[in-house]
């Protein structure tokens, strides 16, 4: 190896021979801040799977060939749309 090509890594080398620790300082802020990226990311998350589950949902009954509002749970029609 040239000398040129050997600088960058011997320069790395001894930077990282030189480490030191930090002893940064994390305030509580920083804390909640974390807590409260998790949790926006839970309920974004929550809200993505029930969009993609209703619209999973809607393509199936629209496949099967009932729409799923005009029947109750026991397949009797529904009262409220009739006169």
């Amino acid at each position: 190896m040239n000398r040129i090509r050997l600088a960058p890594i011997a320069i790395a080398g001894c930077t990282l021979l030189m480490w030191n620790n930090a002893f940064a300082y994390i305030d509580p802020g920083t804390g909640s801040l974390l807590i409260q990226w998790l949790f926006g990311a839970a309920v974004a998350g929550f809200a993505v799977v029930n969009i993609y589950w209703e619209r999973a949902k809607a393509f199936l009954l629209r496949n099967s060939g009932s729409s799923g509002h005009d029947q109750d749970v026991d397949g009797t029609a529904d009262e409220a749309g009739r006169d």
